[in-house]
């Protein structure tokens, strides 16, 4: 998925909910507003049960989608990939090509 297209389903009904990937010093960086986060090692140790309460919603549903991030798109593949495998029927999972970089204005790291 690309930023634009991020940018676009944000902004309407039923926007996908956004979750970093990165590492904790990395957010202090910069991050995507209003986003969710659990790193990556934490998906790998425990897949789709590391995620699930920070991407509920506040009933305990879990969401129809979920774009995942990264620096620029590697873990947030890796993540994609791993959580696939548990994450809940009709639970859609995209990757943000080009990461957190994409964002225009993002700094450099």
């Amino acid at each position: 998925m690309s930023i634009d297209d991020l940018a676009s389903e944000r902004s309407g009904e039923g926007a996908p909910i956004v979750l970093d990937v990165r590492e904790d010093w990395e957010r202090g960086i910069v991050s995507i507003p209003d986003d969710r986060w659990v790193p990556l090692g934490r998906i790998r140790e425990a897949g789709w049960s590391a995620v699930a309460d920070a991407v509920a919603d506040p009933a305990g549903n879990a969401p129809a989608e979920v774009v995942v991030y990264c620096k620029a798109g590697v873990r947030s593949a890796e993540a994609v990939r791993l959580l696939s495998a548990g994450a809940p029927a009709g639970t859609r999972l995209r990757s943000l090509a080009g990461g957190v970089l994409a964002v225009p204005g993002a700094p450099r790291y």
